[in-house]
């Protein structure tokens, strides 16, 4: 009976790791690399991650830093604050198994250099695969909402589109985003927005 009981405690203990904990940014300017930027040391997948009103955090460090949180359990990414892309940074969340990001109004994900920065969702380039590009410009003085800015509210999600894209481009022109792209196929689909 005690051998049933221990294994008992042994899976819940294991299910509650897969689950993921709440990771919350408590230092304003804190790198996301750093452990010491969260309450709970860096965030991991299937973490609940947040960054707080107020609070900015910066993913940066060598050229093209990347946080791979993709792996067991759901994702999710709660912006009320600011996350600032540096050198090319990228977060890689997987695509179809609910991982997603929350901005709430007044958060924000910004490029916070010339170099732009990438949120992946799913295994790597290619169709179905999301996408989204923090675009800089070179200027001395940034306006406040630089192109590229995603402010909230928004949501992003890894969930498979129901059309097949034969290609898709974004080009900056002027201080707009002209996107081309071409279906396959569209399942459902009425229109793009």
């Amino acid at each position: 009976m005690k051998s049933i009981s221990l294994a008992i405690v042994l899976a819940v203990i294991s299910f509650a790791e897969s689950i993921g904990k709440t990771t919350t940014a408590i230092v304003n300017g804190g790198n996301w690399l750093t452990a010491g930027t969260w309450n709970n040391g860096l965030p991991a997948q299937g973490d609940i991650i947040i960054i707080p009103a107020g609070f900015t955090v910066t993913l940066t460090g060598p050229v093209f830093p990347t946080v791979d949180l993709r792996g067991a359990g759901v994702t999710t990414i709660t912006i009320s604050g600011t996350l600032s892309l540096f050198l090319g940074a990228t977060i890689r969340l997987d695509s179809g198994d609910g991982d997603k990001i929350n901005i709430l109004t007044g958060g924000t994900i910004n490029n916070g250099d010339n170099f732009g920065g990438s949120i992946f969702f799913g295994a790597g380039a290619g169709l179905n695969v999301i996408t989204i590009n923090v675009f800089g410009v070179t200027t001395t003085s940034p306006p406040a909402n630089r192109p590229g800015d995603v402010n909230g509210p928004a949501s992003m999600t890894g969930g498979i589109l129901p059309i097949t894209l034969i290609s898709f481009s974004a080009e900056v022109l002027y201080d707009e985003v002209l996107l081309n792209w071409q279906t396959a196929t569209e399942i459902n689909n009425d229109f793009f927005t």
